[in-house]
């Protein structure tokens, strides 16, 4: 499923090259040629269904100087959690920054649902494409691999979210009406 095309009307902007750094690209936010809308038609995950794209928005992505690499050593996730979201306040955002693919989805149970009462949730997870070889971390995305997996597994609605480079890092949790 992760390796399932963007629709044919994306077109990264390129990776490299006079201009294109991520403060470029930060400051100048989408251009409509460089990116593509969100799908009207999003359907229910699983492994029938086609991947479908949103674009995640500029606004969504904190600068690494606003995030605190201390709350990795907070043993409880619910109370890091609590912690990295004090630095973002958009109410549409669930990050999942500095959570692991052991503690995402007591996250996830435990306020989702809530968020989805009022409005459509971004689950901001981190793409992995800037992370250091040298890194504990991993490489290319694990976390948001498993949030979907977890997403599909409980029946969500929702869209993988791309960035005007083509990087994932974020999904978009549709609130389903009742």
């Amino acid at each position: 499923e992760s390796s399932a095309p963007a629709p044919s009307s994306y077109a990264p902007a390129p990776s490299s090259g006079p201009g294109v750094s991520f403060a470029n690209i930060a400051t100048s936010g989408y251009s409509n040629k460089s990116s593509f809308a969100e799908p009207e038609n999003i359907s229910r995950g699983g492994v029938a269904s086609l991947t479908q794209y949103a674009k995640i928005p500029q606004g969504l992505w904190l600068g690494s100087e606003q995030r605190d690499s201390s709350v990795f050593h907070i043993t409880d996730p619910m109370e890091r959690f609590a912690e990295v979201a004090k630095n973002n306040p958009r109410e549409d955002v669930l990050d999942l920054h500095f959570q692991s693919i052991k503690t995402f989805s007591v996250v996830l149970s435990t306020v989702l649902d809530e968020m989805l009462e009022t409005c459509d949730v971004w689950v901001v997870t981190g793409s992995g494409h800037h992370v250091d070889n040298s890194s504990h971390q991993k490489r290319g995305g694990v976390l948001e691999e498993a949030v979907t997996s977890w997403l599909d597994s409980h029946g969500y609605v929702y869209a993988r979210g791309r960035d005007r480079n083509g990087h994932g890092g974020a999904v978009l949790v549709k609130r389903q009406q009742q």
